[in-house]
């Protein structure tokens, strides 16, 4: 009878953690306002445009659910550099959720020079700092 028990515990306990929840997919209807601040959104580091350095990355957001705001941010996938990587953490921290709404946030981020199919101009002659998107693909399995 208590090796059943024990089984069933066990049993009970490992189904709990198979369905521990996942980040949800991000979505600008999840931020107070919904929209991401303009001056929270990540910027293409003048460094890193200037390497032509581009890359794609997946970011998770833990959210305090009482008030919304991120309280970490655990890098899933980097983009491969770490400008990009750090522009990402220092904007996405400022982020503010709709409270008791998401805990664990999923955000994809893509930084491209291309615009359009385009090569951007090279920095000298363009005013456009570049393309920084939040994507809603799933990036890792590319």
């Amino acid at each position: 009878m208590r090796t059943l028990l024990s089984t069933s515990v066990f049993l009970l306990a490992a189904a709990a953690g198979a369905f521990a929840a996942q980040p949800i997919e991000f979505g600008k209807s999840q931020l107070v306002g919904g929209d991401i601040p303009r001056q929270y959104r990540p910027d293409y580091p003048r460094e890193a445009r200037a390497r032509h350095e581009t890359g794609s990355g997946v970011f998770i957001l833990h959210v305090d659910s009482k008030t919304g705001e991120v309280t970490s941010i655990t890098v899933q996938k980097s983009t491969g550099y770490k400008l990009l990587d750090t522009a990402v953490l220092t904007s996405c921290v400022h982020w503010h959720f709709k409270p008791h709404t998401v805990t664990e946030v999923r955000v994809p981020m893509t930084f491209s020079m291309f615009h359009g199919g385009f090569p951007r101009p090279p920095l000298n002659h363009s005013p456009n700092r570049g393309k920084v998107r939040v994507v809603h693909e799933d990036l890792t399995n590319r």
